[in-house]
């Protein structure tokens, strides 16, 4: 989460009277208004990737050993499916 306070700072979100949390959800809407003004796709459909890929997407995704490892939460495959779907 710090990571999204340093983007609203960076964006210029005035964070004075924010919560540590208020203050990184500003920085997401922000980067999100950002896009949308310069026009980068935040959705994978955007980008003209078929509903029909996420399974096999969500599949490989799962033999990503580095990344798998590094995250701090044990992914089953349900849990990438979900995350591929909610990108689409």
């Amino acid at each position: 989460m710090p990571k999204y306070v340093t983007i609203a700072q960076m964006l210029g979100v005035n964070m004075q009277g924010l919560s540590f949390q208020e203050a990184a959800g500003k920085g997401v809407e922000a980067f999100k208004a950002l896009a949308e003004d310069i026009t980068i796709p935040l959705r994978l459909r955007d980008l003209g990737v078929p509903k029909e890929a996420l399974e096999e997407l969500a599949v490989a995704s799962m033999d990503v050993i580095r990344l798998l490892a590094n995250n701090p939460k044990k992914l089953t495959l349900d849990d990438v499916k979900r995350i591929w779907r909610n990108a689409w």
